[in-house]
């Protein structure tokens, strides 16, 4: 987590401040504390990597290997701890198609290339198969951490990088909201907030579909 990131406490009071309930008489802090784990929860059903850390992986023996606890997928596969780079994704089917005894390859101390099928997340493979101990960098998806009451008064920071700020502050918006949909015009005003979070989370996804894309083509330019 960055220290530059926003303390929940600020996000929920900008959102108390916005439903002009800056005392938290109508929404309680317990209302805000589970509306804020529902925010995080519904950027990341969106934006399942809004949300990674870097971390040492040590390999079991073999090909197969089972992310750890506390995280939700994997990434990227950047390289050996302290050696050279590993390739990947490479097309899991494709290896078993054109090579189907790779699995049983000699093992070796280093990884060159990673594999995944996303029908499995929680499970990866090393090509060629290594022995027991191999350390790999790791890009993992994190399962995040709930929020308590308590994180709310010592000004916990928010997990999720400050990009995602005003999403969360939308959404907290829109379950206030919700909480009074009876009412006509609480009602559109909960709409209002929860079609601002989609737009936010869809700008943010197109934006980073065109650098992606950019990425592929300066790394295909003829050289």
């Amino acid at each position: 987590m960055s220290a530059n990131n926003t303390p929940v406490k600020h996000l929920i009071d900008e959102a108390a401040r916005l439903v002009v309930d800056k005392n938290m008489i109508r929404w309680d802090k317990a209302f805000w504390v589970d509306a804020f784990n529902s925010a995080v929860r519904a950027i990341l059903a969106i934006r399942s990597d809004a949300l990674t850390a870097n971390e040492d992986f040590v390999c079991v023996e073999g090909s197969t290997q089972t992310i750890p606890v506390g995280a939700r997928f994997v990434v990227d596969v950047l390289r050996n701890k302290g050696g050279a780079a590993i390739s990947g994704n490479v097309d899991l089917k494709m290896l078993d198609d054109y090579r189907p005894e790779w699995r049983s390859e000699p093992l070796a101390s280093a990884a060159k290339a990673w594999l995944y099928d996303d029908r499995n997340p929680t499970t990866f493979y090393m090509y060629p198969p290594v022995v027991s101990g191999t350390t790999i960098e790791c890009v993992f998806a994190k399962v995040p951490t709930p929020i308590t009451e308590s994180d709310y008064d010592s000004e916990t920071k928010c997990e999720l990088n400050p990009m995602y700020d005003n999403a969360i502050i939308e959404w907290l918006v829109y379950r206030a909201f919700s909480e009074d949909a009876e009412f006509t015009a609480n009602a559109a005003r909960a709409t209002t907030a929860l079609n601002a979070f989609r737009t936010m989370l869809g700008d943010k996804s197109q934006a980073d579909s065109i650098v992606q894309q950019k990425s592929v083509d300066i790394k295909n330019q003829p050289r």
